[in-house]
């Protein structure tokens, strides 16, 4: 059984900017293993197409059988991405031993997708890993404008002449336009495409709009795409059902083409300013994860959010389950050099 793309990394708050990094590609990990010793059993059981291993700061014996399984056992042959803070000898020698592979440091982390596709051999087939991986570029791509040129719109709608109007209404403005006809065509586009907005008609031949949101923010892969509904009928039940299902706008095609563009561009202008908060939080959480320094937050009543593979290391803690979630002051702060506790307001 196939697996696509499979994540070994023990860092919680790593493994989710390497999701989040993919997903902003297009793309999604099939596979996220938090122990090194469970990826060799893994690959044993899986044809795995590309795995992205993180390294850790300190070596250990779990890490290194997988280094020697993934170049001398079954699993020589699976491409892989090794993300490290450094590039140590161990790495080196690995690296220099074994093909299909390539380092990448942590604060590259926006290259992942791009690396992915340059480390498939030619006998893989695109669809064996995720579709969207084997589109990307080989070169990193530029940071994305806050302008609605930027998005992909898929506009579903019934109607030709409608779907034609809309679709030349929006390539006007710039936006990059794919269309479709019904539920099941709406969500196979949107399974095999990238979007950043959705336009979805209320009556469609195979059912309504507001099933087919349901069915999108069902699935992993659509659950975040923003979807706004046209119709031309103004019904509170049906705006309720939309925007029960998920939708976040309803638009009615009997109002001027200008007011719905107006509507269209309010909710590109959210959209892409949402792109570019999360870009920020990526490059914070990559910097987060390779400083020297040891960090750590807590939420209003001291109970530790996230801490960093630094601040593991300082403290002696394998793992973040080992920490996060736990108070502060009970955890690392319990008492002055005296011996006198700590009060947990302190």
């Amino acid at each position: 059984m196939a697996s696509g793309i499979v994540l070994v990394e023990r860092s919680a708050t790593l493994c989710h900017l390497v999701q989040r990094t993919l997903a902003a590609s297009g793309a999604q990990a099939d596979a996220v293993i938090g122990q090194y010793g469970e990826a060799a059993a893994h690959v044993d059981m899986h044809a795995i197409s590309a795995m992205v291993l993180g390294a850790p700061q300190r070596t250990n014996p779990e890490f290194e059988a997988l280094l020697a399984f993934l170049k001398n056992g079954r699993g020589s042959s699976v491409p892989v991405l090794l993300m490290a803070n450094e590039k140590t000898p161990q790495i080196n020698n690995w690296l220099a031993d074994r093909r299909h592979a390539q380092a990448l440091a942590w604060s590259n982390f926006g290259r992942i997708p791009a690396a992915l596709k340059l480390l498939l051999p030619a006998s893989v087939e695109p669809e064996t890993l995720t579709a969207a991986v084997a589109a990307v570029p080989s070169a990193p791509a530029a940071p994305i404008p806050i302008a609605a040129s930027a998005l992909n719109v898929l506009f579903i709608d019934d109607s030709q002449s409608v779907r034609f109007a809309y679709k030349q209404m929006l390539n006007k403005q710039g936006f990059a336009v794919d269309v479709g006809g019904s539920i099941a065509e709406g969500f196979a586009k949107a399974q095999s495409g990238t979007f950043d907005l959705m336009i979805v008609d209320y009556y469609l031949p195979d059912g309504t709009g507001d099933q087919l949101v349901l069915k999108l923010k069902a699935n992993p892969r659509t659950k975040n795409i923003p979807i706004a509904m046209i119709t031309g009928t103004y019904k509170d039940i049906i705006i309720r059902n939309c925007l029960d299902a998920g939708a976040v706008e309803c638009m009615f095609k009997n109002e001027v083409m200008d007011l719905s563009m107006a509507r269209i561009r309010a909710l590109a202008r959210s959209i892409e300013v949402q792109k570019h908060i999360e870009t920020e939080r990526l490059r914070l959480d990559s910097i987060l994860a390779s400083v020297g320094d040891g960090v750590y937050g807590v939420d209003s009543h001291g109970i530790i959010q996230f801490i960093n593979p630094a601040a593991l290391d300082l403290l002696g803690f394998p793992h973040e389950a080992n920490i996060v979630g736990k108070s502060a002051a009970a955890a690392l702060h319990p008492a002055f050099e005296d011996g006198t506790p700590i009060p947990p307001q302190a």
